[in-house]
């Protein structure tokens, strides 16, 4: 049996990892967030609406989403910056993400690229607005009637279901897997290889419950989710 004969199944058509062009579109992206005056937003359909609906955030969100983040020359490539790299792994799902969570992550990338947006309280202000921080993404655009960039936000999504599905429906955001499988003509015989690869963040530092230190915070916020301690004291003096 020739080579030609056999099936083979390809699940990613990822693109290649250029460090320059990954930089490029990021420096792009925050530099003209910069300009927009995101903290004089005066709501947060305002600020939701300037972050997204343009063609510097949207270039840059799209090429990321068609990388390997997961893979080992990803990281190379981003190594010098270690936050900005745990950050652009996470924004290759921001179509499924919530607007609060991408807004999280915008702001930290736009800080490790030395171009802060001082737009902390904008995002605490769009937390508080939870049926508008709570929304996918991929949602918004669909029920957005004022986005001039949805039409090309949701043809990314279709595009990605051939190029990465993962990046669209994800299990985790932490996950990524991967795999070959070969058939003969006749799908009698099957070979199949398959891997999954894991992404984790570990970070030592102090005053992690301080209610300055965000790092917490940032985690749970989008999750809706908080941090509770409970010593051993609890038990003895309120009962189980």
């Amino acid at each position: 049996m020739s080579s030609t004969e056999v099936k083979q199944i390809t699940y990613y058509n990822l693109e290649s990892i250029d460090k320059d062009t990954i930089l490029a579109k990021m420096n792009t992206a925050v530099t003209y967030l910069s300009e927009q005056k995101l903290s004089e937003s005066s709501d947060s359909a305002e600020f939701v609406k300037k972050m997204f609906d343009n063609e510097e955030i949207y270039g840059m969100l799209l090429h990321i989403s068609r990388l390997p983040v997961f893979d080992r020359e990803f990281a190379e490539a981003l190594k010098e910056n270690l936050e900005l790299l745990a950050t652009a792994k996470k924004l290759k799902f921001f179509t499924n993400l919530s607007l609060g969570h991408n807004a999280i992550l915008i702001k930290n990338l736009a800080i490790e690229l030395k171009c802060p947006l001082k737009i902390e309280e904008q995002v605490e202000k769009l937390f508080e607005q939870k049926d508008l921080s709570d929304v996918r993404l991929k949602d918004y655009m669909k029920a957005s009637k004022d986005i001039s960039k949805a039409a090309d936000y949701l043809a990314n999504d279709v595009a990605l279901e051939k190029i990465d599905p993962h990046a669209v429906y994800p299990t985790s955001i932490y996950r990524h897997c991967d795999g070959t499988t070969m058939a003969s003509p006749d799908s009698q015989t099957i070979e199949a290889v398959m891997s999954t690869n894991i992404t984790t963040t570990i970070k030592i530092t102090r005053g992690i419950l301080d209610p300055s230190n965000q790092i917490l915070a940032e985690v749970y916020k989008p999750l809706g989710r908080c941090v509770a301690v409970v010593d051993d004291k609890v038990e003895k003096l309120f009962g189980e």
